[in-house]
């Protein structure tokens, strides 16, 4: 784009009403899928996994967001909904992107709220829930792997 057609396009665009700034921008650049991952650890030092009826592997707690929710939320939702139990975040997330599948997730380091109570899988996505030591990891899926490895570079206790 030309250096005068450029300044006539953000002129334009300017005089636009942010709701249709908004409506425009959501029309030309790409968007993305957004999930929460929720990596649990006990006070023990073991990792929380899950294997989920449609993977081969395990992975952490976790899943898509629902419209308008927050990402934290959606954590902590989909906790409730694969193992039946309350967590809590316990520090900022860590950010895998996947520009190839227009997919972002966030990775939460989280807790049970309750050290007491027992996680178990809610059928029919859930078939298992094991604890697990950081050095005796079943295999896990890529996602899985790469979630843990971007929380543990952004320095958080996994």
């Amino acid at each position: 784009m030309t250096g005068r057609l450029h300044r006539l396009a953000v002129a334009v665009y300017a005089r636009l009403s942010e709701r249709t700034r908004l409506r425009l921008l959501r029309l030309v650049v790409p968007t993305y899928t957004v999930g929460a991952i929720c990596v649990v650890r006990r006070d023990g030092g073991e990792l929380l996994l899950v294997r989920q009826s449609y993977r081969p592997d395990w992975t952490f707690v976790g899943g898509s967001l629902d419209r308008h929710e927050a990402p934290a939320d959606a954590g902590r939702r989909e906790a409730v909904e694969e193992i039946g139990v309350a967590i809590e975040v316990t520090g900022p997330p860590a950010v895998v992107t996947y520009p190839d599948r227009r997919d972002l997730h966030l990775v939460y380091p989280a807790r049970l709220v309750d050290e007491s109570s027992v996680p178990r899988a809610v059928p029919p996505e859930i078939l298992e829930v094991g604890w697990f030591a950081p050095d005796a990891l079943p295999a896990l899926h890529r996602e899985a792997r790469r979630a843990l490895e971007t929380l543990r570079a952004a320095g958080a206790a996994v």
